[in-house]
């Protein structure tokens, strides 16, 4: 049987917020916003506008998901990465356009868009889209539908693909009650994102950050200083024998970086650059990265999943988000072509995608940006 997440610890009808050096990360807890009253319910959405507004990272506790998926994709994905190169490779990605499938080691420049000129990642991953291929993708016409193609799998290793099949949907499921949590707390009808969501572009990753021991170059490490993509972001880190903890570090308001340590049995939850942009910047997506791990004590291996909208949903400022003094500051565009244009720029493809997508982030001065102001 299944175990279950525990609920968030209370003390007096306060949740505890884990607080790290100089950031406060909050725990919200999704069983008491489904089964509670208005007043409670209205108080969990405010914990996550204030979240959301202030570094945009909160824990959030659900005590319907079933822990066991993460342990059956921990031992499915120390399985795969395991495995000689050679075999790794036969699922690699095949072109600037096919996003599923291995990544090797230095295959990304997650902070492509932030200033992390040619210090690739240093970390493996495994991508996969939705399980079921609603036939969007069209090879012809790589622009529309390039989210849908289909996963590819290591022929070798069945339980692999059972294992991140089954995480998929169990986060899909979470992503989704955490977006009714953010409707609310943007003060909009809880199911205002469902329709954008029926037909979600997510993907989810293992991410293998193996151990280094030597030096190495500036601003190279498992994944440099970034912002994510889309609306959401879910992660759990894995553990067990072999396995180091910790590595995420998030920008606070003052430009220092802060550890932000992983607490089992909750799913770490930032907000994306697609839903800052939806929110009219009310929320923000800090910049963060993630340090390899030093030494013997072993790689590090965390889990995923990348909530996006379906591709056709046109991301504009909401209208709780929007007013005479507050007007629009992004223009209309797409999901899709948003987040394909940003991908490619993560591996390198394009250049100068910045000027045309985010030109306030060439002169903003806000730390939470990654960059002070300049010409």
């Amino acid at each position: 049987m299944a175990r279950r997440l525990p609920a968030t610890v209370a003390l007096d009808g306060v949740r505890l917020h884990v607080r790290g050096l100089g950031v406060t990360i909050p725990t919200i807890d999704l069983g008491r916003f489904r089964g509670g009253g208005i007043a409670e319910r209205a108080a969990i959405a405010a914990e996550m506008d204030a979240a959301g507004r202030h570094l945009g990272f909160l824990r959030v506790v659900d005590p319907s998901f079933p822990t066991a998926v993460v342990d059956d994709l921990t031992a499915a994905a120390r399985a795969f990465f395991s495995l000689p190169v050679a075999e790794k490779r036969a699922c690699a990605i095949g072109s600037e356009e096919r996003f599923n499938g291995y990544w090797g080691v230095e295959s990304e420049l997650s902070g492509a868009l932030f200033g992390s000129a040619g210090a690739f990642d240093l970390k493996e991953k495994f991508k996969i889209s939705r399980p079921v291929d609603n036939d969007a993708h069209d090879p012809a016409r790589p622009e529309v539908g390039w989210a849908y193609q289909p996963n590819v799998w290591p022929a070798a290793l069945p339980s692999f693909q059972l294992a991140a099949e089954a995480f998929y949907v169990e986060m899909q499921r979470v992503g989704d009650s955490i977006m009714e949590v953010a409707a609310a707390a943007l003060g909009l009808g809880e199911g205002w994102f469902a329709p954008a969501l029926a037909l979600q572009e997510s993907t989810a990753s293992c991410l293998w950050y193996p151990p280094v021991t030597a030096a190495l170059p500036a601003g190279q490490m498992g994944a440099s200083a970034h912002r994510d993509i889309g609306s959401l972001t879910l992660l759990v880190e894995a553990s067990g024998p072999g396995l180091a903890r910790g590595g995420l570090e998030i920008m606070d308001e003052a430009g220092a970086w802060i550890p932000a340590a992983y607490e089992p049995g909750t799913i770490m939850v930032n907000v994306g650059d697609l839903l800052r942009r939806w929110t009219n910047d009310r929320w923000t997506s800090s910049l963060h990265r993630v340090v390899s791990p030093r030494g013997a004590a072993g790689g590090r291996m965390s889990f995923g999943f990348f909530q996006k909208p379906a591709f056709a949903t046109v991301v504009e400022a909401l209208p709780t988000c929007t007013g005479p003094a507050n007007p629009p500051r992004h223009p209309p565009m797409t999901a899709g072509e948003y987040m394909r244009i940003r991908m490619l720029h993560s591996v390198g493809v394009r250049e100068n995608v910045e000027r045309v997508l985010e030109p306030a982030l060439m002169t903003e001065a806000d730390p939470a940006y990654g960059r002070p102001a300049r010409a």
